[in-house]
């Protein structure tokens, strides 16, 4: 509502029942109308076919993160130890530097 007071123009807030009217209206002009609801049913299951239950699929229990698991160890030992005993290593030679501090 408008008036008008000491060269000023007012707007006064609506009051309850005109704001729950508007919101009415509002969602009556958003909703589909009913055949139009109706229509799109029949689309739907034209399309997708009947609408049935949703089964919810139970997930199952996952293994151990094989990257944090211990390695298994070689059942054959003997073999293995003896290659390891065939290697030769090599000493390592340094150079020898002379540290002359008589001069």
């Amino acid at each position: 509502m408008l008036y008008i007071a000491f060269n000023a123009i007012n707007l006064e807030s609506p009051s309850e029942s005109s704001r729950h009217k508007a919101n009415e209206h509002v969602q009556t002009s958003m909703e589909p109308a009913v055949h139009e609801q109706e229509a799109l049913n029949c689309l739907k299951e034209s399309t997708f076919g009947k609408r049935s239950e949703f089964v919810h699929k139970r997930k199952r229990v996952k293994g151990p993160n094989p990257l944090s698991c211990k390695k298994k160890k070689i059942k054959d030992q003997s073999a293995h130890d003896t290659r390891k005993s065939r290697k030769r290593q090599r000493k390592r030679s340094r150079k020898q530097v002379k540290t002359d501090l008589s001069s």
